[in-house]
This record gives C-alpha cells, sequence and structure tokens, in this order.
C-alpha cells in the first residue's frame, strides 16, 4: 500500500512537470511613464527636465518618479513591458534597479537620436532588435524578437508623433509598419500611437485603420465607457494599444488568452473622477516639478500562453447568422456566397437566402457575380452596420 502511494506520487509529479514544459502562460504590458529623465545633463533634455535648473528635476524629484514607476510595475507583475518616453539606458536601469529582486534580467534601449526612446524589459531572453525607420522621423519603430521557452515572439514597438503633428505623420508610421507585418508570423504590436481605437474628428484615428487586415486591436474586448488609458485635461482616450497577430487565434504555438485584456488601474494612479495622476509640474509644464503623480497614461496587459492545442474546426455558418455575432475574431465557414456588388472599399455577398454583409478591402480580388467558399476570420461594425474585416478564400466556383 505504501509503495504504491509512493508510485502514485511519482507519477503525479511527472505529469505535473510535462504540464509545465509543455505550457506556460505569460504577461505583456505597455506603458507610457511620461518622461523618465535622468540627472546627466547631454543637451538632449526637454527644458523642464534640465538638471539642477529652475525647473527642480533634481534628485528628490527623480526619487519620487521612480519609487512611483517601481511601485506600478511591482503590482503589475508583467513579464514583458514595453515603457515608452524613456531618456536612455541609465534612465532605464535606475527604474530596473529600484524593483530589488524583480528587476528584469533583459533589458532593449535603442540607440537612436530621439531625445525619449521607446524600451523593452523582459524576463525572456532578447534574440535581437530591428529599426524600422520613418523617412523625416528620428524615433523608430522596433521589432524585437523574445524567446518564450522554444518559441519567439516578435513584439513592434512604438511611440508614434502626438495628434498636434497631423494624420499624415502617423499614416507614415502606420504605412512602414504595414510592411513589415506580411509573414511576420505571431506577434504583437504594442505601445504609444498618439491616436484612438476609432475614427474621430478630422480622421484621427484613421492611421489604425492599416493594421486591422491582419491585426485584432484587444480593445474590442471591452466595454465602450472602459476603453481609455489616457487623460488630457479631463478628456478620456485610447491612445495606448495591443494588437495581436490573427495567427495568435489559431491554435498554434503563442496564443492569446481570450478576456485578459485589461487597464491596470488601482486607485493610486486615478484621481476621484478616474482621470490619471500625472506627473505634475506647476504652471502647466512650465514651472516646477511637485513630486506628485506618475503618469498621464495608464498601463495594459494581456496574457498569453505557450501550448500544445488541438486546433479547432471551423464551422459552418450563414451571413444571417453571422449578423448576429459579436464583433471581434471568428472561426467560421461562408459557402457558396456570391458577390453582389463591387464597391470602392470593398464587396457585398449574399446567399441563397438573399441575406448580405460586407466585406471590407478583401485580400484577393472578388468580381460581381462570382460564387466563393471563405472563410470568415474577423468581424467588425462600421455605422452601425456588421460587416467582415478578414477573411480568405477557400474556393471559387
Amino acid at each position: 500500500m505504501f509503495t504504491d502511494d509512493i508510485t502514485l506520487r511519482i507519477v503525479y509529479f511527472i505529469f505535473i512537470l510535462c504540464l509545465e514544459l509543455v505550457a506556460r502562460e505569460f504577461h505583456v504590458a505597455t506603458y507610457n511613464v511620461e518622461n523618465l529623465f535622468d540627472l546627466k545633463h547631454d543637451g538632449k533634455e526637454y527644458e523642464e527636465y534640465i538638471p539642477f535648473s529652475k525647473s527642480g528635476w533634481n534628485e528628490q524629484m527623480l526619487e519620487k518618479k521612480l519609487l512611483s514607476l517601481s511601485q506600478v510595475l511591482q503590482d503589475l507583475n508583467a513579464d514583458i513591458i514595453s515603457l515608452q518616453e524613456v531618456e536612455n539606458h541609465n534612465a532605464l536601469a535606475l527604474l530596473n534597479e529600484k524593483l530589488g529582486t524583480n528587476k528584469y534580467p533583459y533589458v532593449f534601449v535603442p540607440d537612436d537620436s530621439s531625445n525619449i526612446k521607446t524600451t523593452l524589459l523582459s524576463r525572456f531572453p532578447i534574440l535581437l532588435s530591428k529599426a524600422l525607420h520613418v523617412k523625416n522621423f528620428s524615433r523608430p519603430i522596433y521589432q524585437v524578437k523574445v524567446q518564450v521557452d522554444e518559441k519567439i515572439l516578435t513584439i513592434y514597438l512604438n511611440h508614434w508623433p502626438s495628434y498636434k503633428n497631423g494624420l499624415e505623420s502617423r499614416l507614415a508610421y502606420a504605412k512602414e509598419l504595414e510592411k513589415s507585418l506580411y509573414n511576420a508570423g505571431e506577434y504583437l504590436i504594442i505601445g504609444d500611437f498618439n491616436a484612438p481605437f476609432n475614427v474621430q474628428e478630422n480622421l484621427w484615428g484613421k492611421s489604425l485603420e492599416e493594421l486591422k487586415k491582419r491585426s485584432y486591436n484587444l480593445w474590442y474586448e471591452l466595454p465602450f465607457s472602459q476603453r481609455y488609458s489616457h487623460s488630457f485635461f479631463k478628456s478620456k482616450k485610447a491612445l495606448d494599444h495591443i494588437f495581436v497577430s490573427f495567427l495568435m487565434f489559431d491554435g498554434k504555438n503563442i496564443e492569446y488568452k481570450k478576456g485578459s485584456f485589461r487597464v491596470f488601474k488601482p486607485d493610486y494612479l486615478l484621481d476621484e473622477n478616474g482621470n490619471t495622476k500625472r506627473w505634475s509640474i506647476s504652471q502647466k509644464g512650465k514651472g516646477k516639478h511637485l513630486g506628485v503623480g506618475v503618469s498621464d497614461h495608464l498601463p495594459l496587459i494581456a496574457s498569453f500562453e505557450t501550448k500544445n492545442y488541438t486546433k479547432a474546426v471551423p464551422k459552418k455558418t450563414t451571413i444571417k447568422e453571422l449578423l448576429k455575432q459579436d464583433e471581434g475574431v471568428v472561426d467560421l465557414i461562408l459557402e457558396r456566397v456570391k458577390v453582389q456588388k463591387v464597391e470602392k472599399y470593398g464587396v457585398y455577398i449574399e446567399d441563397d437566402s438573399h441575406a448580405r454583409i460586407f466585406i471590407y478591402r478583401p485580400d484577393f480580388a472578388m468580381k460581381e457575380g462570382e460564387v466563393y467558399s471563405l472563410h470568415v476570420k474577423n468581424l467588425g461594425t462600421y455605422k452601425g452596420r456588421k460587416e467582415i474585416t478578414l477573411a480568405s478564400q477557400i474556393s471559387r466556383f
């Protein structure tokens, strides 16, 4: 009896060990820390961050900033986190040291000419990095490859130009990034895009439309009222984003854990109205550092898994049933649908019941009158109407 008990314990231990070898959950975050500068004057600082000047950026202020940010990182507990608006290697090293035994062993800081940089802290090895330069701008997009166990995750680090730089500046970043996504495999696109998730006045947000053909914006998992990560004079916007490759829903390698995306917003980062407690400088940012607040942004975090999944078989559906689906990632088959009308930005298709739906910018040429079977992968909503935003051709009749 005693021997049997020992045997069962050994079998259970081996079973748990095997699970550990084939499965891992990890967490990825992005956070704009709002101007983390060190105390070395190198001539690239914003005026209010020149060390030991009349603005009061000194040891005491830096220490308060580091303590506040380190609390956020400790509580967030991400395995991989991109930080925007970090001055240089030294500034990031000072923050990492504040984490004590939880400091990150792998660090990426680009060597570019911008005065605030887009960085990465990781508990997994960083294998390589590549700059995607955008013409006329000093701050590139960075492609970083991280090894999670035996799997490779590609992460695109972003900090796009602000609203005042105009739509064309952000469109330039979007187009440069989109060129790199073709055959990129499993990837994340994270950072501060200075653009909301939906198109607003003056086409603000249109730049993100370029990314939706190959990537899913995790903001769509949250109710509309919760979609914000930035406050500016009580105006709340979703300027930070995590996009995931559609391949992260295919049952292979690295998978997004559905429903895990959230905005990290503990009470100490918010005021009584839910606005961010930004790092405070008197006279609307032109006076002295006050040593209170943290950042005008909130962190975003999402979970991922490495598992040996069994690939799900797409289900057959009809256009009528498709119109009832929630927007977002789906895995459905439409059989023998006919192109009813071709328009500038897509096509209308219909089935035998004469129900119809719009396909926005299909990846392949579709001609009026032709009949197709389609694998539908993503749904969106435009002006209250459901539409297909990603589909592949199975066959043409």
